[in-house]
Order: C-alpha cells, then structure tokens, then sequence
C-alpha cells in the first residue's frame, strides 16, 4: 500500500507561516492605525500623508527645519511655508520630528496619530497632539476636532509702521512751526531731532516690511505688531497734545 506523497506547499515550515502571520498581523496594525490618524481640518495641503503635519502658520524662521532638516521641506523664496516632505519612520528621526514640534513658537507643528509614546513624548498636550491621553485612553481634542487657526492680525505690520512714521513727521513739523514762531523758545529743538530721527528709523522699518514677503514671520509676528502699535498709540498722542 503505498503512502500518500505530501506536497511542497504543505511540508511549509512552522517558522515559516508564523513569520507570515507576524507580517500579515504588522500590516494589519499599521491599517488600523492609519486609519485612526486623525485628519486636522486646517491641515496644510502640503504635508505628505501621514501623521506628522503642519497647519501652514510657521514663521519661516528655520528653527523646525534646523530641528529635522530630512524631513521637512527647505525654506526658500519659492517656499515660505513649514510642511513636512517625508514622515519619520525610524527612532532618531521621530525624535527629530519631536524637537520640531517642540522648537515652533507658533504651535504650527502637530501629530495627529495615535502613538502613546510619541503623545507622551510631546507632552500629552492639545496644542501639538490631536489625541491626548485620558484616564489611559485616547481622546480626540476640542482643537482638533475644530481646527482652530490662529486669527489673521486686523492691522499689518507695515501698515502700523508707515501709519507711525506719517504722524510723527507731522509732529516734527508742528514742533518746527511752533519753534520759529515769535517769542518761542528754542526748547522744541530736542524734540524736533527725536521725532524727526523716529519716524526716519520707523519709515525704514515700513520700506523693509514691504520689501519682505507678507508670509516672513516679521509682517506675521506678534511681537513686531505689538511694538508697532504701542509706537502708533504714542504718536497720535502727541500729535493730538500738539494741535491742542
């Protein structure tokens, strides 16, 4: 009685088909979290896919590019907008990615994946993480789900800049007027000098904003705005206190 030959297909070793379920169970996870990859209404359309993203508000002040230069797109005059050109895949460039997130000022850079390790690496905060850990779960955030942009400044920069140089050069030719009238005192001279020598310097800064494109992070920082406005305030001030 003869016996029954077994196939090659089915003499397949043990180690064998384990391997292939341990990959078909690795994709199978890496399905499922993709799928869980949260898709940030206001994320950048730049971005390639994956879970790290930007929202396209950096600065363009380097400091993230500097942090992971392989994984996000170089800034030049043809590119003013932060955004992620490759996903980390390996250990050291997560974390290159990580410091990125980190080092923005203006909370441009997020993840949206579903990563414990990386959540807690990045401070299990709202500002930078779509999913927050809570009670040992996973919560999508308020922001995410709204996708809450930073307001666009009523006022520009510049706008501020050339507004402030226009007033304190009329407050220079007032003083001037006031200065050469009869049985005036030579005191305006001091004041003269400083008004004239502000909105020179604040004229310059308003040539150089415009010069700038409206995306570098000088026409868009807070800072610069603030100075500016406080200037501004200053100046009609003064011009008021003058014509009165």
């Amino acid at each position: 009685m003869g016996v029954a030959k077994t196939r090659p297909s089915e003499k397949r070793p043990l180690k064998q088909t384990a391997k292939l379920t341990g990959a078909a169970v690795l994709v199978l996870r890496e399905m499922k979290k993709s799928a869980m990859d949260h898709i940030h209404p206001s994320r950048c359309p730049l971005n390639v896919a994956g879970p790290f993203y930007t929202l396209g508000t950096c600065m363009a002040c380097e400091a993230p590019e500097a942090e992971a230069p392989d994984l996000l797109a170089p800034l030049t005059d043809d590119n003013l907008i932060t955004h992620f050109v490759k996903q980390p895949a390996t250990p050291e460039e997560i974390e290159r990615a990580c410091k990125a997130i980190q080092v923005c000022c203006v909370t441009d850079l997020r993840y949206g994946g579903t990563d414990l390790a990386i959540v807690k690496r990045l401070g299990n905060g709202p500002l930078v993480c779509d999913y927050t850990i809570q009670d040992g779960h996973l919560v999508l955030s308020d922001q995410a789900v709204r996708g809450d942009m930073p307001k666009k400044p009523v006022v520009s920069a510049r706008l501020l800049a050339w507004y402030t140089s226009v007033v304190l050069v009329i407050d220079t030719l007032l003083l001037l007027f006031v200065s050469v009238a009869p049985g005036a005192e030579n005191r305006f001279l001091t004041l003269q000098v400083v008004f004239a020598a502000s909105a020179f310097v604040i004229a310059l800064l308003g040539v150089v904003l415009a010069w700038l494109p409206r995306a570098h992070w000088c026409n868009r920082s807070s800072t610069m705005r603030g100075v500016l406005s406080v200037a501004a305030v200053v100046a009609s001030i003064l011009l008021a206190l003058s014509v009165g």
